[in-house]
Order: C-alpha cells, then structure tokens, then sequence
C-alpha cells in the first residue's frame, strides 16, 4: 500500500499500456481538435494529461508539458517539458493549464499553438482547440466491433445483447447502456444488465475506454453497423433535448426514491432547484460551454439529494513522511476540516519506522527523525481533534528492499523472469524468528502508545500473477515436506507446473494456514494486552486464496478481527465486490470499503462508492490523503455526503449510540410522519422505546426495544426505514469495546521505565507461534482464555511510555 508502490505500479502500466488518443471532429463546426484528459486537478503521473483549474498552482514538477489558458480561453504560452518555469506552474485566475507527459505531450505539442482558443469539458473529459473560441457539442463518430456477447478479454470492443442479461464483465473496463430507441441511457461501471431489446458496448482498453467516456455520454444516440462491424455514436441538437430531459428525470426519480426511503434531506429546497432548470428554446444553437454549465447545475443537485449521517467511518490512509510535530499538526487539521472521522496511519514493519525503539530491536527510527516521535504526535493529535487513530502496520512487508539487514527472513520466489519478483520486499510468513520479532513489535506499540485500533496490512504473500509464486526458500519447503511425508523436491516441481501439479490445492492451503494462523497469534496478543482496541486488517480485493494466500472470509468466520478494510480500488470496483465482503463480516464485525483516491475517479464514481459503502457496508475509507486533498474530494464531498460531521462508530460506542438514536428520532419526527409513514400514535411510542435505552444500554435492552418497535412498524411503509436505524443502532451496541476502554488503565507518560528484551520476550511467549506446528482445533475463545490465564498468572507487565 506504499506510495513508492503506488508510483511503481502505474508507470509499469503506462509503459505496457500506451495510450493511444482518440480524435473526433466536430460535425458541425467541422474546425475542433480532441484530446482525452485523465483527470482534473489530480497526480500528474506518467504518459497522462490532466486539467488544473479552480486552484492557485499545479504542485506538479517541471517534467510535463504545459499549455497555459487564459481566463479568455486563449493560450498564453506553452512550456517544455523541462523548463523549470513549469514547476509548481502559476495558474491564472479563471483560466486552466493542461498538463502533459510522456506520450501524451506529443498531441499537445502537434496541435496546440499560442493564440488557440482550448476549452475543458469536464463532461466527456476531453479538452477541445480551436481557432474561433466557438466550441459545438455535436458530433458524429464511429468505433470498430471485435465481438457480441464474448468474454471481454485484452483489445476486444463488445457489445452485449441478451436483453436482461448481465455483461459478466470485471471492474476494470468501462461501459455504456442502449435503449431499444438507439439513446444511451447510462454510462459508467461494469457487469451492466443489458436493457430490454437494447444493449450494452463494453471497453477495456485504455484508448477504448477514453472514446466512450467521451463520447458515450447520456442522450447521445448509437447506432450498430448493417454489417455488425461498427457502432456509430452521435449527438445533435435532438439527444441534446434528450440529455437534459434524461438528467432532470433522473433527478425526479432519485427524488421519488428518497422519499420512499425516508431520507433526512430538504424536499422543499431540492425541488424548487429541479423546477427551476431554464428550459431551452433552441438546442440546435446552443454552445458545448452553456450546455455543460447546465449538465453540472443539473448534476450538482442530484449529488445534494443525500443524507448524511449521524454516524459512520469517513476514514482516510496516509503514510506519513512528517518530520515534525507541526508537520503532524497540519495533516490532522487538514484531516478535521474535510470531516474526516478516523486516520489510519501506515507504518513499517520496522525499517526506518516513526517511533524510536529500544536498542535491542534490529531496526530503528528514521535517522532523520533525530528521536522525534511522530507516533507519540499523532496519539496526542488525533485526541485532540476527536479523530480515531488506527495504527496499520506493514506486516510481512520489507520497505528496505534488497538493502535489508535481515536478508534471511525473506521469501523466495520460483524464479519466472516474466513477472516482477517481489520476493525482497516480503518476509517470509513461515520464518518464526520474524514472526516473533514482529509481535514484539506490535508489543511495544501497543503497550506504549494509546491509540484507538491495530490494523494488518500486507498481512499476505506477495501477489501469485504472470506464472510467479512464492515461499520456495529451504525453510518454507521442508515445513511443507514435513507436514505431507514427502520430500523436498516435490516443492521444486510446484514451482514449475504450479496449478497442473497434483498437489497445488495443498500448497495454497499449507500458505494460506500460515498466514492465518498468524493472525490468531496477532489477535491472542491484542485480546490479552489491549482487549480496548479495535483489530482490523486492509485485506485485498482478489479473495481467491491461490492470489495472496490471504482467507479473509475464514478470519471473519472464526472471529479473528473486528473489522475489515477491503483496497477495492479503481473504477466500478467497490461496487462489485460489496456483496461479497458484507457477506464476510455480516453483524459480527464492521465492513469499511476502501476507496482508491490516488486513482484519479471522477467526482461521480467517488460520489457513488461513499454512498454504496454508506448503505452496504459501514462506512468508506479513501487511499491516501495527498490524493484525497490534491483531487478535491474533499471539497466535493463536503457539499454533499459530508455535509453534516459524523462520529465513528467505533472511537465512542457510547456517543455513536446516542448519535444514532437521536438521527433515529429524527426521521421519524421529520419525515416519516409527515410523509405518512406511520401515524404519530406509532412514532411517539417508537421514540419512548429509543428513549428508554438511555443510560445501561445493554444488547438484551436493546434487542427487547428493537422487538417492541418491529411489532409497532410491521407492516407500514416506512417499516425498511426504520428496521435499518435499528439494524445500526444494535450493531454499534453489539460490537462496543467501550467497557474494555472503561477498564484500560492507560499508559503512565510521567515514567520512563520501558520493558526489557526479557520481559517483552515473556509477553509474547503466552502467544503461541504456529509456524512450525500443526494447526490448533481448539476453538479460538478457549485458546484466548487459556492465553490470558497464562499471561496474567506468569507476567507483569510494566506498560509504560518511553521518555525523550
């Protein structure tokens, strides 16, 4: 999950996958230019264009190409790639800079000269040039079929046909949906159903992706060739007419379907702003500027037609590079004013790490640090400001690389040349010296630091893609001989036949049950030392167990974590794999879905994943905050589903309660009743029922009320309404950790004592290591009690923080 990764990532992507860009003429004013942009005001990474207005400066580097545009329209100057006058670039007062790199600075450079008009339509994400500033938003453009109703594999183009059907497709492409009329009614996502005698044209290419995203907008009008080789797109004044009316009956129905939900939102005032649309006389005439001020007036309201709630997680990653106690300040403040409610701050497993160490542990603090705990301020930050801290922490991976000075706990790969062999960023999860070395770890951490949960990233091994495994070291191999009675060498050929072999499954569940049961050690340690903390893992999206060797549904089925963190990023993706996640954590832990910031979404799927994680899951977590901040979401979010701040549900049980219930009260006192939900008979007895679990709150209490309220509300319509108030209120109750807080005796920061290398090593040696054993049957809460008897009758421990 680090940003070096991140960087590596994407510039591999762009090299396999060059861009290619998508021109299309205008058909009435025959004179434009067309470019696709990537995104706005976001990471200018490589072979990418992107757009930066609204804003002071750039904050790119001086390597990207630059046309600079004025508030006219007009371009001022254009800027090399190189010119350090391009750095940190000036942007002028309602004007814009596009911004260019690698193979992408090449369109730039052919068709853009000083004195050119360049407009940005942020509707189809492309910037238009031409010589007159007149800017037409019709046109008529055609893209070849590669296949109808096929699996969407690499360079194909499909269309979709089997009415009611869903395409079947991942969440990597990009699709748009046909009516029986020939009119795109949606665009956007994967795994689209296929309208009635309409159908759906699906891409995954990146230069596919950018002609519908230009082009395949809503009201546009796409016609398949006669000889089912061509799909025409086009947009004239008549889908103009239709674009309109469509959005503003999408705003009509998404009202309507508030209402029937009972959302806590201004009826009155949200009507008013539909009514009050310009109806236009002539579309034929009307400019690409005008129609896309009206698109964004249109959409802006639909993003307004959204509760927000009392309680939930807005949360955020960040790995930090702070170097000061003001630099820690900053993030935090920043973190509060964007209604931020929870940071879960990235650390290492050790390697250069933000928190000084005892001497005798084999890594320490980043030099340059010079002592400073950024840990310690971040703790003391986060209270301050009434934001959760989640410590997540790196777990199996190795951020020093090759330079590690523990070369011997590493994994090892099977040595395929056609895949990026992660093996020296990844420890090795059978290695039990690491193993203990990285519960002392966690130890120290959370005997010396109160921070509010544990989270386990890179709890997994690294990715199985392209051919490449890994656990081939000599250790990792004769635990799996031992454990099978056979010899060593049968290892060597699962190297090489992988699946075919006959006994891959077993090696995958020999890999997997090695993760896994350090997650039980991990959980026994936190469950004995900090049972006020809440546990929780960033977990992959792929949860095939051949990929990671990662059995998240198993760790949630055995009660192993408190909550989940799935890194469902990218386009579509947090969507799909909602489902299959709630599945996991049900009412016995918290769902909290990653959302990938750093991706440059457009406002619309970021507005769509925060409202799917709000209704399907508990709440959403963005990566990272550098991007969260730099694209604007969060100034995005905050007009719309952030308006109002929120509580966790977590930091506080006991506020997030309250908070619940009063939300509770308050749709039934605003709007179910007025709405004629239920009689106000019925809502003030539901109400003295809330009302009555004030003070002791206990989950019998609270099921007791839930009981009494289903008999008043069943069925009313506003019965589903209701029932999901009550389903959060009991589940906030259900998993509080408020009374383990209550008893936690808290870190005394006026002594200096910390513990020594033997009374750490007498702490961990009550959580016992399964890397070299046959897996326990015991059950899991037997094993915590026997753990916690043992600890608490062999070891005291002098939970103290280190002084500076």
């Amino acid at each position: 999950m680090t940003i070096k990764k991140v960087l590596v990532f994407m510039l591999l992507a762009a090299l396999v996958l060059p861009v290619m860009v998508i021109s299309g003429m205008a058909v009435e004013s025959g004179a434009e230019l067309v470019c696709f942009i990537d995104g706005e005001n976001v990471t200018r990474w490589a072979d990418t264009s992107v757009v930066y207005r609204k804003k002071a400066n750039t904050e790119q580097n001086e390597w990207g190409y630059n046309v600079v545009v004025g508030a006219d329209g007009k371009v001022m100057k254009l800027i090399d790639s190189g010119d350090t006058s391009g750095k940190n670039l000036f942007i002028p007062e309602d004007g814009m800079v596009v911004s260019a790199t690698g193979t992408k600075i090449e369109w730039l450079k052919t068709n853009i000269v000083a004195g050119d008009y360049v407009y940005y339509d942020s509707i189809s994400s492309r910037v238009l040039v031409s010589k007159d500033g007149e800017f037409s938003p019709f046109y008529e453009v055609g893209h070849t079929i590669t296949g109808f109703n096929q699996v969407r594999y690499a360079s194909t183009f499909i269309i979709y046909n089997k009415s009611g059907n869903q395409t079947g497709t991942n969440g990597y492409g990009y699709e748009v949906s046909v009516n029986s009329e020939g009119t795109i009614i949606s665009a956007g996502g994967n795994d689209n159903t296929v309208p009635d005698s309409g159908y759906v044209i699906s891409a995954i290419e990146p230069a596919d992706k950018e002609f519908l995203k230009m082009y395949g907008i809503v009201g546009a009008s796409a016609v398949i060739g006669s000889d089912k080789k061509t799909v025409i797109i086009s947009y004239n004044s008549e889908n103009l007419r239709k674009s309109v009316q469509l959005r503003i009956e999408g705003l009509n129905t998404k009202i309507s379907g508030a209402k029937a939900s009972y959302m806590q939102i201004d009826y009155d005032e949200l009507e008013s702003k539909i009514t009050s649309f310009e109806i236009i006389s002539d579309y034929a005439s009307i400019t690409l500027q005008k129609r896309n001020k009206l698109f964004e007036e249109i959409d802006a309201v639909g993003y307004e037609i959204s509760e927000s709630p009392a309680v939930e997680l807005r949360g955020i990653w960040h790995e930090t590079v702070e170097t000061t106690v003001a630099g820690v300040q900053k993030v935090v403040s920043d973190l509060k004013a964007a209604g931020i409610n929870q940071l879960n701050l990235g650390i290492s497993s050790g390697y250069n790490t933000i928190l000084p160490l005892v001497d005798d542990f084999p890594f320490k603090q980043k030099a340059s640090l010079r002592g400073v705990d950024i840990l310690q301020a971040y703790v003391d930050e986060c209270e301050k400001a009434g934001i959760e801290l989640i410590v997540s922490v790196a777990i199996f991976r190795n951020s020093a690389g090759a330079s590690t000075i523990k070369p011997e706990w590493l994994t090892k790969s099977n040595g395929v040349e056609s895949a990026e062999d992660e093996s020296q960023y990844f420890f090795n999860p059978a290695n039990n010296e690491y193993r203990e070395y990285i519960k002392r770890y966690l130890l120290f951490i959370i005997e010396n630091y109160e921070i509010d949960g544990l989270q386990l990233d890179y709890i997994r091994y690294p990715g199985t893609v392209g051919g490449i495994d890994y656990g081939y070291d000599d250790l990792t191999k004769s635990m799996f001989a031992e454990k099978y009675n056979v010899d060593a060498s049968i290892v060597d050929e699962i190297a090489t036949r992988q699946s075919s072999h006959s006994m891959w499954s077993q090696w995958i569940e020999f890999k997997v049950e090695l993760v896994t049961s350090f997650v039980e050690e991990i959980r026994l340690l936190t469950t004995t030392i900090r049972p006020d903390i809440y546990l929780s893992a960033a977990v992959a999206s792929d949860t095939r167990l051949s990929t990671y060797c990662q059995d998240t549904e198993k760790w949630m089925q055995d009660g192993l974590l408190d909550a989940i963190y799935p890194m469902t990023y990218g386009e579509g993706v947090l969507s799909s794999r909602l489902d299959t996640f709630a599945g996991f954590t049900g009412e016995s832990a918290y769902l909290f879905m990653g959302s990938g910031s750093y991706m440059t979404l457009s406002d619309a799927e970021t507005y769509k994943q925060t409202i799917d994680s709000r209704y399907n899951a508990d709440g959403v977590c963005f990566f990272e905050y550098f991007s969260y901040l730099a694209h604007g979401y969060s100034k995005f979010l905050l007009q719309n589903a952030f308006k109002t701040p929120a509580l966790t549900p977590t930091l506080s049980s006991t506020e997030a309660v309250k908070a619940q219930i009063e939300y509770a009260a308050k749709r039934i006192n605003d709007v179910i009743v007025p709405y004629e939900g239920i009689t106000q008979d019925k809502a003030t007895q539901i109400i003295d029922s809330l009302d009555a679990l004030s003070g002791d709150i206990t989950i019998e209490k609270t099921d007791a009320a839930i009981e009494a309220i289903n008999a008043i509300i069943e069925g009313t319509d506003s019965e589903i309404a209701i029932q999901a108030d009550l389903a959060k209120l009991r589940k906030i109750i259900l998993l509080s950790k408020d009374a383990a807080k209550a008893a936690y005796p808290g870190i005394d920061k006026d002594e200096s004592t910390v513990e020594s290398e033997a009374e750490s090593e007498a702490a961990t040696s009550g959580v016992e290591s399964q890397a070299d054993k046959t897996k326990s049957n015991f059950p899991l809460p037997l094993i915590i009690a026997i753990g916690a008897v043992i600890v608490a009758a062999g070891v005291v421990f002098v939970i103290k923080k280190k002084k500076k």
